[in-house]
């Protein structure tokens, strides 16, 4: 029989219990977070912006459902699904740099460029009787496809008009969302 070196299986049994511990935690940190994660970065950037924290969570669920390192088709970034061109955008605004666009990936960072983004969006359509629509409108498809629609359908329900099947249901799913995270702050 040979001899077996049980204080070297013992060591080499550690170290494979510590590095699947090491993964796991890394895993477990990439996962989706729920909303309540993410309540004060939302809260400091919905009033820096003058926006419901509300409607930030519900865009943050129906973009990316909470996962910080969402990836979307057109090359969106993050919780808010930020394009690196709205986040050129938000640099040549505040005069300043992002590192990398992997930084869009960060939960401050992508929080404030979108929430910056959609009160810039509110703002432009104050005054209309469908303005969160219209913003929504806006970050959805584009600001020049939110100008189109408001040409086209002024006076008649817009959600209902906008020619976009999949606009339309990420303003439904965003206006459900909205409510739903109302109705819980109540």
């Amino acid at each position: 029989m040979r001899n077996i070196n049980f204080k070297g299986v013992v060591i080499l049994l550690s170290a494979i219990l510590c590095l699947g511990l090491v993964l796991c935690l890394l895993n477990s940190s990439r996962k989706r977070r729920g909303p309540k994660a993410y309540d004060r970065i939302i809260r400091s950037a919905a009033m820096r912006h003058n926006v419901d924290d509300n409607l930030i969570k519900a865009i943050i669920k129906q973009e990316s459902q909470f996962n910080p390192n969402a990836r979307g088709r057109a090359k969106e970034i993050g919780l808010m699904q930020i394009t690196p061109s709205a986040a050129k955008d938000w640099e040549i605004a505040h005069r300043r740099d992002l590192l990398s666009e992997g930084s869009l990936f960060d939960p401050q960072i992508n929080i404030e460029i979108g929430t910056w983004y959609l009160g810039n969006a509110i703002r432009q359509w104050r005054g209309r009787k469908e303005v969160v629509i219209m913003a929504l409108i806006q970050y959805n498809a584009g600001r020049s496809r939110a100008l189109k629609w408001d040409e086209e359908f002024r006076g008649r329900n817009m959600l209902d008009n906008i020619p976009f099947q999949s606009t339309r249901n990420y303003i439904r799913n965003v206006l459900k969302y909205h409510t739903e995270f109302t109705n819980q702050g109540k």
